[in-house]
């Protein structure tokens, strides 16, 4: 039999749905259906001659899965080591109920396996996982982040390359990165405000009355080839003002192409943001899974999609972290399901207001190139202090070889 040990760091405190119990740790039940995934699609990520001593053990694992068989490995993790609780700071990309985080110092990781084949698999994912995924809620946004550090086969060391030098081995996956100082609170809020000012843009006073704005990049992008693109926010702001829209050819549904959120809060024209009295009552709130309905999809429902954007935080010390910024097209599909294919009808109440498409042709890693160009930019107008500080870099390419 071969036994795999893996020793994780934890980099960032995870939302864990069980915070309140005592013993906790990473599921194995979360971990290996995505782990699984991993294993059968290695050729998506390497080249054939790095995986020679795969290849037997990938149809093993397909055929597994696919007639659903008892599984070739097994997995389970250990108690976390230095447990504690952290209350989860205001400035984040979490916006639910839970109140505290988890952080621990590291947990254990072992996976036991009867075949080689399938015991090469493992060893050639493992790192590739750990590179691109985090654990718990809201794990694409920074939290639950874990690494390898120290791994052992059959009680033999075994050492696996650093993490960027395994970004520059995966050729179908783009990756940028900024420094961070400070505290995970400085942290999270840096992601907030950056993954704020590409996507829906920044529009807000803080408790000193500072006024922060800047138009989504993510909508400059598109209207830099099509300026009068009308987009859903001012699609629905003038549906609230009682404008009529339905002859408005030239709109598209911007925001789902980074993700399709449970639900979506619009306000109405005018500066009801800092006048209590024009606020209330005039916000329009739409539930994806009620009131926003794919128009020609397969699958029944989208409630929601994921972001193909994650953030992938490491500490480099006490008070500093490198964030890394991940792009996967990947999860734009789903066998013959592609999010940027899809027409979705909006409606308050019964009542529809408009029908919106995803761009199809949407390029992920040029909107990335260009959210670099606008970083670059020394005192740009379209950005506020609030990330003018982040410096973005592009994780160079090289040849593959065997990791």
């Amino acid at each position: 039999m071969y036994k795999i040990v893996a020793s994780l760091a934890q980099q960032t405190p995870m939302i864990h749905f069980q915070v309140g119990s005592e013993n906790i740790s990473l599921r194995a039940s979360d971990f290996k259906p995505r782990f699984d995934k991993y294993l059968i699609t290695l050729g998506n990520y390497f080249d054939a001659t790095v995986l020679t001593a795969c290849l037997s053990g990938i149809d093993k694992l397909k055929c597994n899965l696919k007639e659903k068989k008892k599984s070739l490995y097994c997995v389970r993790f250990g108690q976390f080591k230095n447990f504690r609780r952290i209350k989860i700071p205001k400035n984040t990309l979490y916006f639910g109920e839970i109140e505290n985080m988890i952080m621990s110092d590291s947990v254990e990781l072992i996976i036991e396996t009867f075949d080689e084949a399938i015991k090469n698999c493992i060893i050639k994912a493992l790192p590739l996982f750990f590179a691109l995924e985090n654990f718990g809620t809201r794990q694409n946004k920074g939290f639950g982040s874990f690494t390898i550090t120290n791994t052992s086969i059959n009680g033999n060391k075994y050492h696996f390359e650093e993490l960027e030098t395994i970004y520059k081995n995966i050729q179908t996956i783009d990756v940028y990165s900024f420094d961070c100082k400070g505290t995970f609170q400085n942290l999270f809020a840096d992601i907030k405000n950056f993954y704020s000012t590409i996507k829906g843009g920044v529009n807000f006073r803080d408790n000193n009355g500072n006024k922060y704005y800047s138009k989504s990049l993510l909508l400059r992008y598109f209207r830099n080839s099509n300026p009068d693109l009308a987009w859903e926010k001012s699609m629905m702001k003038m549906y609230m003002a009682g404008e009529n829209i339905k002859t408005i050819t030239n709109k598209l549904f911007v925001r789902a192409v980074l993700g399709l959120s449970d639900g979506y809060k619009f306000l109405p024209k005018g500066n009801v943001r800092y006048d209590p009295d024009l606020y209330k009552g005039k916000t329009l709130n739409i539930d994806t899974e009620r009131n926003i309905k794919s128009v020609h999809s397969a699958k029944e429902k989208i409630v929601r999609a994921p972001s193909p954007i994650l953030f992938k935080p490491i500490r480099t010390n006490d008070n500093s972290y490198i964030v890394y910024i991940i792009l996967r097209e990947d999860l734009y599909k789903e066998n013959t399901f592609d999010l940027r294919k899809q027409k979705f009808q909006f409606k308050e109440g019964d009542t529809e207001i408009t029908e919106l498409a995803l761009d199809e042709n949407f390029d992920l890693n040029k909107f990335m190139e260009e959210v670099k160009n606008q970083f670059d930019i020394l005192n740009n107008s379209n950005l506020t202090s609030l990330v003018s500080h982040i410096k973005l870099s592009k994780v160079k390419k090289q040849n593959q070889r065997q990791l």
